[in-house]
């Protein structure tokens, strides 16, 4: 399914006022899984991996939190491609758009 939303009268662009959006998400949740992914490769790596897994796996946990009280979430113009955050109600309202 595609994230484009063409015709939605939630949100527009701030630069251009085009209402074609493509959701980008909480980046938080996605570095925090992949920080989560690595802690575990890092298992593997004798000396230089040990010493870097607890690193990962307590930023992966931070982020994992800051990413639980994120109020704001980000969004991508189609049309000229500015990115610019959005409050959760109205992100979640484009997910039920989605829908």
């Amino acid at each position: 399914m595609s994230n484009n939303i063409y015709g939605q009268k939630i949100v527009h662009c701030k630069s251009c006022h085009s209402n074609k959006i493509q959701l980008v998400g909480n980046l938080y949740y996605m570095v925090s899984a992949a920080l989560f992914l690595t802690t575990f490769l890092l298992i593997w790596i004798p000396i230089i991996g040990w010493l870097a897994m607890p690193f990962t796996l307590i930023s992966s946990i931070i982020l994992l939190i800051i990413g639980i009280f994120n109020k704001r979430y980000r969004v991508k113009c189609s049309s000229c491609n500015n990115g610019f955050n959005i409050s959760k109600k109205d992100y979640l309202a484009l997910k039920q758009y989605f829908k």
